[in-house]
């Protein structure tokens, strides 16, 4: 239904021309950049009233939705300023590493929404991902094209596979998983970019790429991990619709109760907003009301110091705009566990 909806609307953009919205959902790598170098002033901008008042009216975005905030320094920054200062205690016999085995190398992917709007998110994979034993590298930041696949930019977006699929082949011949914390970025290399890019190198980016949770439940069944430490504490978890769809949420999971978590999965299909679907005025409505079908009832049922879980970030912002609640991405839980041994009390009061 995916492809069709995307050929569809390649089709009808091309005889008709590209919306505004649709241009600047599109491009929302673009944005996000010059929003996260404007930051936190372009924050603030973004979420006056003024300004979402003239995007309802001129652009369609309906301004009883908060955009995402823009951070700076954004992941990237982060990522390279501590590089640098990893290699000069290194350089001066200083580096301390707490891991008592070394697993290997894995490659994050860092998503655009994990570079300029939620580097926490990043930082958490990091963190999780070493003190488990991994040494960790950065795959090649180049935007998956999943907001231009989803509003019929396909040149750009066969463009954009094509520069992935160049870019991660030295990671291919290392033999280095690839591992993603975004559903909608990361799935997109399992399942449109080898119909975008015809040959055996993007069916092979295909076959290197996991989503974290994929990734730790297949190396716990393998080599336990040391991810105890939830002592039984209850965790609703929402799945999203392209994991469910493409990987499922057996894995996430198997990795919460590993964890020491008593994982509840919330008996909900769609959050409802659907990527750029419920910030559209004209779909907003319809948007909240599938929220409320399942999903919002249960986490405004949930006592206030369980976690609610949701891997991807259009969950978590419906989830927060909808009940005041800030979910958690699994890294972020697991990294809370991880640093203090326990899961504490959690951070999802809004």
């Amino acid at each position: 239904m995916a492809k069709l909806k995307y050929e569809f609307l390649a089709r009808y953009y091309q005889v008709n021309g590209l919306p505004l919205r649709a241009r600047l959902f599109g491009r929302y790598r673009a944005l996000s950049r010059v929003g996260s170098a404007t930051a936190p002033l372009s924050t603030w901008a973004m979420r006056s009233a003024p300004v979402r008042w003239a995007l309802d009216r001129f652009v369609g975005i309906d301004q009883r939705r908060t955009l995402p905030p823009f951070a700076r320094p954004n992941f990237l920054q982060w990522w390279q300023s501590r590089s640098r200062a990893v290699a000069q205690s290194r350089r001066r016999g200083t580096a301390l590493d707490d891991r008592r085995t070394s697993r290997g190398a894995v490659a994050l992917f860092a998503d655009t929404f994990m570079i300029y709007n939620y580097p926490d998110i990043g930082r958490a994979a990091v963190e999780v991902l070493e003190r488990l034993g991994y040494d960790v590298e950065l795959a090649p930041a180049i935007c998956c094209g999943r907001t231009m696949i989803s509003k019929g930019m396909l040149g750009e977006a066969r463009e954009m596979a094509r520069r992935n699929v160049q870019a991660m082949l030295p990671l291919l011949a290392r033999r280095l998983p690839i591992i993603g914390c975004e559903p909608s970025c990361l799935l997109t290399f399992r399942d449109e970019v080898p119909d975008l890019v015809s040959g055996g190198d993007a069916q092979g980016v295909a076959r290197s790429v996991f989503l974290i949770d994929e990734f730790l439940a297949s190396e716990h069944r393998r080599h336990p991990l040391p991810l105890a430490g939830g002592q039984g504490r209850r965790v609703l978890v929402h799945g999203h619709c392209h994991q469910k769809a493409l990987a499922g949420t057996s894995s996430l999971l198997h990795v919460l109760e590993a964890g020491g978590f008593a994982a509840q999965m919330v008996d909900a299909g769609c959050c409802g907003i659907a990527g750029s679907f419920g910030f559209e005025k004209e779909h907003y409505g319809i948007s909240m009301a599938i929220g409320e079908r399942g999903l919002l009832p249960a986490v405004r049922r949930l006592p206030a110091d369980a976690p609610v879980v949701a891997m991807g970030v259009s969950c978590r912002q419906q989830i927060l705009h909808g009940t005041g609640r800030r979910p958690l991405h699994l890294v972020e839980l697991l990294a809370q566990t991880l640093t203090s041994g326990n899961a504490g009390t959690g951070t999802n009061a809004g």
